[in-house]
């Protein structure tokens, strides 16, 4: 596979890489929180842009009221004009793979546990978008429209001398102090070590919005088309806004995230925990996680699994916010599997089976403590999310994408956007939002049902229906269980592998 170059990491956030300059920039996306200098003109351009920012949340909430009292707003046909809107698609923001250096490390480990924490590792820095930028409302996502970018990176390492994590990152945040446990490589070193992690995409639903994801992680050294580590799932997502905040947890079909390591024979499971956007009333909004997630390992050779839990602690009402977050990995024994992976509770779980404990801030440093497998209880870090900036991704230039692919089918709305020009960008939305009706009226009346492009899903399951207990009943349990984990199709893998050659970047 060709190497292909990458720009260091931007510190601003939603971060996007690429040669077309009409893409939304870093810059342009973040605009409304940069920082101005003490001269009169600039303090009267801020006041100037908190008042807009102020205007946008009150023109925000008065579109949200419409929301109240309503199960899910993913099922409600809301339209924001465009001036309220960031200008980048959702498939390309909405996503796991902020960090994709800690991705492509998770098989890296012949020790199951070291591949647990690993796991959890990834899981706490997929959300970086959060921790380091802005919340924002992308496009609304159209059916069949697509997303793909890859990464070059330098997977993360535990030094096994000192058991501290090495991070490569040109950009990395590096502390003065001699406490600082993160290291860097030299250039010379890391060339022969990368790896190529791509990103597949597509809205495969549009009522209610479903997405599929794949990532796939490759040595670029050994030039092979064997994966070293797997991801894919399906993204719903459920809203419910109460007045003063909007409670976001998984869609129906949004069963979580499922990592392959075909080397190992191993499949991690990782949950969704439910998130709040609150702060809306104060035109600050920022986003606070509640209730558990869990990562279960499963294998068909009958050996020791391990299982993780993270309680997101619930935020007090008064005071500031403590992001504060503890769990526990557990072993999951072969005589008691089924049980031991109902546990919801860390009370729950036999103290005998605790291998670690963990606990800090999912917005700064995680440390744990090993119990079972270790003579010391020293607490060790774990992960320092304070540092740790999504990565930028690498797109290739619109002149070189497919129509239905995120940027260049949203380009002339974006350079309406980023050129302010909001009248005649709301018009072009708007009559986006009326030839996507056209289309799925055309479908029904030709009975022709969508067809996805890069996944392959059950043509009996009713996608394009608005969701009810019709629906529900002719999922069923099953059905959820089998679309969540959503395959490649044929057009799907030449894609994929056109991804991993370079082509048209």
């Amino acid at each position: 596979m060709p190497t292909i170059s990458r720009s260091s990491s931007s510190t601003s956030h939603p971060t996007i890489n690429n040669n077309n300059i009409n893409s939304p920039s870093s810059i342009s996306l973040s605009s409304e929180t940069r920082s101005t200098s003490n001269t009169g003109s600039s303090t009267t351009a801020g006041g100037d842009q908190q008042q807009d920012e102020s205007n946008k949340f009150k023109q925000l909430l008065s579109v949200l009221k419409k929301a109240i009292g309503v199960k899910d707003m993913g099922a409600m046909r809301l339209s924001l004009p465009a001036h309220l809107i960031t200008p980048i698609g959702n498939l390309e923001y909405w996503c796991y793979l902020d960090r994709p250096d800690f991705f492509a490390a998770i098989d890296h480990s012949d020790d199951d546990f070291e591949r647990m924490l690993a796991v959890l590792r990834w899981t706490l820095t997929k959300e970086s978008k959060f921790v380091h930028g802005p919340v924002c409302k992308p496009y609304n996502s159209v059916l069949g429209e697509q997303f793909r970018c890859l990464y070059d990176v330098i997977p993360t390492k535990i030094d096994e001398e000192k058991g501290t994590l090495q991070i490569y990152e040109e950009t990395l945040e590096r502390s003065n102090s001699s406490s600082n446990e993160s290291s860097l490589k030299s250039e010379s070193s890391r060339s022969k070590e990368k790896t190529r992690v791509v990103f597949l995409n597509e809205q495969v639903s549009h009522h209610p919005p479903i997405s599929c994801f794949w990532y796939e992680a490759r040595p670029l050294k050994q030039n092979s088309n064997h994966p070293t580590v797997i991801a894919h799932g399906v993204d719903q997502i459920s809203a419910k806004f109460t007045g003063t905040s909007v409670k976001v947890f998984p869609g129906p079909m949004n069963k979580g995230i499922f990592i392959k390591l075909p080397n190992r024979n191993e499949e991690y499971h990782i949950t969704h925990p439910t998130a709040t956007v609150t702060g809306l009333i104060r035109a600050n909004p920022y986003v606070v996680i509640t209730d558990y997630a869990y990562i279960t390992c499963r294998s068909s050779d009958p050996k020791r699994r391990f299982r993780t839990m993270i309680s997101y602690v619930d935020e007090s009402w008064v005071g500031k916010a403590k992001f504060a977050l503890e769990g526990i990995i557990y072993e999951i024994l072969e005589s008691d599997s089924e049980e031991a992976e109902e546990w919801s509770k860390m009370k729950q779980v036999p103290i005998e089976r605790i291998w670690c404990k963990f606990n800090g801030s999912w917005r700064g440093v995680v440390n744990y403590t090993l119990t079972q497998s270790s003579n010391s209880s020293k607490e060790r870090e774990l992960i320092d999310l304070s540092r740790l900036k999504p990565i930028d991704k690498t797109v290739k230039d619109v002149d070189h994408q497919t129509s239905m692919e995120s940027r260049k089918f949203w380009k002339p709305l974006t350079d309406l956007i980023l050129s302010k020009n909001f009248a005649e960008a709301t018009q072009i939305k708007q009559s986006i939002e009326q030839d996507q009706r056209d289309l799925s009226i055309e479908r029904k009346s030709t009975n022709q049902p969508f067809k996805p492009v890069i996944f392959d899903i059950d043509d009996d399951l009713p996608l394009e229906e608005e969701e009810g207990e019709e629906s529900k009943d002719r999922f069923g349990s099953l059905g959820y269980v089998r679309f969540s984990k959503p395959c490649l199709s044929d057009d799907g893998r030449k894609i994929l592998e056109n991804e991993f050659d370079g082509i048209g970047y």
